[in-house]
């Protein structure tokens, strides 16, 4: 592990140059957090009309039972399923999951050279500011790429391509009775667990590998490196099966195969799981998944919004910035402001696509954001105030 400080400074002139420039940014920001609020709004509600639909003609049947009349329609099933053809490394040939598995999962590994940064901002009389950063550089394992080309310091800290990344390699199919399925419905099912390496596995790698490497079973894994011990660029492979036992789903019976079902709305439905459950089960775990997704998306669009109001404020900090303590007083009322029009907009928004969509609940969405607004301001004011004539004293 290795450190670098570097110490930057930025003239006033400078910070309200980005500042300027960042209200471009803002301005996309609010402009596309009002997208995505809006969008996901329709999803919701599309997606919730057609699992409602669903849920009211689904049909279960046996999988082991005459299909001939639920071709066509949307059905539920249980059952044991078994899969077929081997899961096997495409990369590596000899590598395959033991008969019977769903999925064959490859691990992959790489010791790289990681950077981790730290600053610390203090800004000046006058405005400008003076920036000092701390770049640590250690040695991990990691299973993603590390891109050594955007370190700060790249001098010595090298990390080559990654000739080998992680990957998961599935059957092509299976059944559950008479009932086919395809990756698209079972896929990410079932319990995974560790394939142990073998002298096998390991003559599988080495063929690949080629000369120049020392390929060794080593905790578990299979260690691809030049030397005895690890450096840079040094590789570690593990496997995991994934095997399906009992699994329940729901979709389109197309002649003895599941597919998705297409509501009247468009929207397709596909659902299985693990285990043994009712249609009921499955539409009420949908429509809950459906619902934070969307609470997630709005999160995320508030945010946006947020972040976006703020870069478009935030040239008034930095022109209040000559006088650090002024500077800090426009920040705090801005922030307070940023929050308010982000609070109201997302809840605008969302009520207008409630609206658009289902006027019923739109009105107290409205509403509701007009309060945060009001509150927020008052808020706003009154702290204003306060450390205005704290500052005055």
């Amino acid at each position: 592990m290795d450190t670098f400080t570097k110490t930057t400074s930025t003239s006033w002139f400078q910070r309200l140059g980005q500042s300027l420039a960042g209200i471009l940014i803002g301005i996309v920001l609010v402009l596309g957090s009002i997208v995505l609020l809006f969008w996901n709004e329709g999803r919701t509600v599309k997606t919730a009309r057609a699992l409602e639909e669903g849920a009211g003609i689904v049909q279960t049947i046996d999988p082991k039972g005459d299909l001939v009349a639920a071709n066509g329609k949307l059905v539920h099933f249980t059952g044991t399923f078994e899969s077929e053809g081997i899961a096997a490394d495409a990369e590596f040939p000899g590598i395959a999951a033991p008969e019977g598995s769903a999925a064959l999962v490859r691990t992959v590994e790489m010791y790289q050279w990681r950077e981790t940064q730290k600053s610390e901002t203090r800004t000046k009389l006058g405005g400008g500011e003076e920036t000092v950063t701390t770049y640590t550089y250690e040695k991990v394992w990691s299973d993603n790429a590390i891109d050594s080309s955007r370190f700060e310091k790249p001098e010595g800290h090298a990390n080559p391509p990654m000739p080998y990344e992680s990957r998961t390699f599935e059957v092509t199919g299976g059944t559950v009775g008479s009932i086919e399925l395809g990756p698209d419905a079972f896929g990410g099912l079932g319990a995974s667990k560790t394939l142990p390496p073998t002298p096998d596995m390991l003559s599988a790698i080495e063929a690949v590998t080629g000369s120049g490497q020392r390929v060794v079973l080593e905790n578990g894994k299979v260690s691809i490196r030049r030397g005895d011990t690890d450096e840079i660029g040094a590789l570690r492979i593990g496997y995991s099966v994934r095997t399906i036992g009992d699994i329940s789903a729901v979709g389109r019976l197309d002649g003895g195969l599941l597919t998705a079902y297409t509501a009247s709305n468009g929207n397709a439905i596909l659902l299985a799981e693990d285990g043994t459950a009712s249609a009921q089960q499955m539409f009420d775990t949908a429509i809950s998944g459906n619902a934070l997704i969307a609470w997630v998306l709005r999160l995320v669009g508030f945010i946006a919004m947020l972040i976006g109001f703020n870069l478009v404020f935030s040239v008034i900090g930095v022109a209040g910035d000559i006088i650090p303590l002024v500077g800090s007083l426009l920040r705090f009322a801005t922030g307070i402001v940023a929050f308010a029009l982000a609070a109201f907009g997302s809840l605008l928004v969302i009520g207008i696509a409630w609206f658009w969509y289902r006027p019923v609940l739109s009105l107290a969405l409205i509403g509701g954001g007009i309060v945060i607004a009001l509150v927020a301001m008052r808020f706003a004011k009154s702290r204003a105030t306060s450390k205005a004539a704290a500052v005055a004293a």
